[in-house]
């Protein structure tokens, strides 16, 4: 898909991630899911947080949206479409990579049936392409085709490009099941390629930044819950959190900047 933009401006990204959207029902205490921990501490549910969320953004000028995944608890038909019609209202070009709570064939049917893009989006001289790291467990794997993709997609475009998918390349945890498993292959196709300037990701329910031989990996805030990564769930917090995302500027010159946002 291409978006006609000035190759000359900056494009703005919104970097949404772990919504964990989940059937409006009341959490169970003690919780049994994320989404439940998020709702008990929090004192919202994940949807009224992610609603809160696309309100605090109406007035904010972007380009495009960059969803990395866990966008449902649970996977199910009529939640992605809610979500999907909720993302609607942003009125930009989506791109969304399946998490580990996602069911990326049930993802990659609404998304398709809903006419979004499912691989990249070309915008002025930058491409964003996402990849599926869903392994059906915790922990991440692209494997070989999603790492063929990827090498692909970027040596064919001349411009810069922005990866976004779920699992973390470079994790702030050292937990397995947070991160990715084959990093270490996908760093190679990064570096191979030339062209990748910054990757996205989320996962961690936490925001950072970090910079490896010239590319920037960025990791989203969760919009419902930030985690301690010390304690398995439900202990990974004892007070509430804010919810966020993350503002991605990308620069014709290849630079990339970004900023995080609050609500």
């Amino acid at each position: 898909m291409k978006v006609e933009i000035d190759p000359g401006r900056n494009i703005e990204v919104l970097h949404i991630t772990d919504t964990h959207l989940a059937p409006e029902t009341a959490p169970s205490v003690p919780p049994k899911s994320l989404a439940d921990a998020a709702a008990m501490l929090n004192g919202s549910t994940t949807d009224e947080t992610f609603e809160r969320i696309l309100e605090s953004v109406s007035d904010v000028g972007f380009d495009l949206v960059l969803h990395t995944g866990d966008l449902l608890e649970n996977a199910d038909e009529a939640a992605y479409e809610k979500a999907l019609d909720q993302l609607a209202r942003l009125e930009r070009p989506l791109l969304v990579s399946p998490g580990n709570h996602d069911d990326p064939e049930m993802l990659g049917a609404k998304l398709q049936q809903n006419g979004i893009e499912r691989r990249c989006i070309d915008a002025g001289n930058w491409r964003i392409v996402v990849l599926d790291s869903n392994l059906g467990d915790q922990g991440g794997l692209l494997g070989e085709a999603e790492l063929l993709t990827l090498g692909g997609l970027a040596k064919e475009w001349d411009g810069h490009v922005l990866v976004g998918l779920h699992h973390p390349p470079l994790s702030t945890c050292a937990d397995p099941d947070c991160t990715l498993a084959d990093a270490d292959a996908f760093l190679d196709v990064v570096n191979s390629a030339g062209n990748v300037r910054a990757v996205a990701s989320g996962h961690l329910h936490s925001a950072s930044e970090a910079e490896r031989t010239g590319v920037k990996y960025l990791l989203g805030p969760s919009t419902c819950l930030q985690l301690v990564h010390e304690h398995p769930l439900p202990e990974h917090n004892r007070t509430p959190t804010k919810g966020g995302l993350r503002r991605i500027q990308l620069l014709p010159t290849g630079e990339v900047h970004s900023t995080l946002h609050w609500i």
